[in-house]
């Protein structure tokens, strides 16, 4: 609260609001009270230093075209200039509450956080870990599936996110791995999945994928997204992916990425589990399109499969969230009731015959 309040006082002086937010980043780093944080007013404190010292790129496209005329033999980085690193810091507190404590998230939106990141995204294309933290503050708001509307319909928001494919951000592991985990959270909803179905989509994530072999939570993560999608298009009434999708995949060769992640060794040991399931629900999906039969077999997915049968996954199911298959077709209605015909008196019993007129009953004679 004392911070806070020198914050108050003094909001425009650059050198207090850098050492706030370094201080607050390292609270929220080493620490599990977050409840105390939420109480002090960490998260409007935050959004309100990183919507002040956002700042514009036209000093950022000054020094990047000075370095083009003028290389730096040296291959660090610029240093960051002061407001880029006030409003890192203050994306990285975000992160972290927004991570460790996901009931602020509500407040966060509420507060148009959403906008600010992709905003800051947008205006800054460097540092990649602040991308990193941007990415990571989407992924955690859209785990809430009815917050993800707000955004991922935005064209700066997808701009923003295709732009990650470029080479310089494939080198960044953690970014990547943020990347994917976002893209698995909005193919949860059909709405978003089949934005995702478009060859540009598609193509970002066969580029986390194919960049990053050996690491497999983004593989788990890739091949999730892709079963979600085409569970979208066996189940869509539209059949809108069912047209896009296939081709997308071919294109970018996708499915020969999903069985190189599951004939991986990673660490010395076979494919997780969990990533042999997710990519086994792609291989079994997809060969419910005609388009993609060929590319399963050049893949090689009847030995692979095969290879799974012979050696089972363990009996725990994995956790992750999917999108279900398309549902089956209604049971038939049961065949009515056939009724049987009387006895004919030709081929049945003889029908009765009355007795004659006077013959007394059985209980008369008695």
């Amino acid at each position: 609260p004392l911070l806070l309040g020198s914050l108050n006082a003094h909001g425009g002086h650059l050198g207090l609001n850098q050492a706030m937010c370094f201080l607050l980043q390292d609270l929220c780093q080493h620490t599990r009270s977050y409840d105390e944080l939420l109480r002090a007013g960490v998260l409007p404190a935050a959004i309100a230093i990183a919507r002040q010292w956002i700042g514009d790129n036209e000093v950022l496209r000054c020094l990047t075209r000075r370095r083009r005329r003028l290389p730096d033999p040296t291959p660090h980085p610029p240093p960051l200039l002061p407001h880029l690193q006030v409003l890192e810091a203050a994306l990285s507190v975000l992160r972290c509450l927004a991570s460790f404590a996901p009931d602020c998230i509500d407040d966060f939106v509420g507060a148009e956080g959403p906008n600010l990141v992709i905003e800051a995204m947008s205006r800054h294309a460097e540092p990649a870990s602040l991308q990193d933290s941007c990415v990571s503050l989407l992924w955690s708001v859209s785990l809430r599936l009815h917050y993800a509307n707000g955004f991922a319909s935005m064209g700066s928001f997808q701009l923003a996110i295709h732009r990650l494919s470029a080479p310089r951000y494939l080198r960044e592991v953690a970014l990547q791995h943020q990347l994917c985990g976002l893209l698995w959270s909005l193919s949860l909803r059909p709405d978003h999945a089949r934005m995702l179905c478009s060859p540009a989509w598609i193509s970002v994530l066969a580029a986390a994928m194919r960049h990053h072999p050996s690491q497999p939570k983004l593989q788990e993560y890739g091949c999730a997204v892709l079963a979600n999608l085409l569970a979208l298009g066996g189940a869509s009434a539209q059949g809108v992916s069912a047209q896009l999708l296939p081709a997308a995949l071919k294109r970018c060769g996708v499915l020969r990425l999903v069985a190189r992640a599951m004939r991986a060794e990673y660490a010395g040991s076979r494919a997780p589990a969990a990533l042999l399931a997710e990519g086994s629900a792609v291989l079994s999906r997809a060969a419910a399109c005609r388009g993609l039969l060929a590319e399963l077999l050049a893949c090689g997915a009847p030995p692979l499969l095969l290879s799974l049968l012979e050696a089972p996954l363990p009996s725990t199911p994995s956790s992750r969230p999917r999108m279900p298959d398309a549902p089956p077709p209604p049971p038939l209605p049961p065949p009515p009731p056939v009724e049987v015909p009387p006895t004919s008196p030709l081929y049945g019993a003889p029908p009765p015959v009355a007795p004659p007129p006077g013959t007394p009953t059985p209980t008369a004679a008695a």
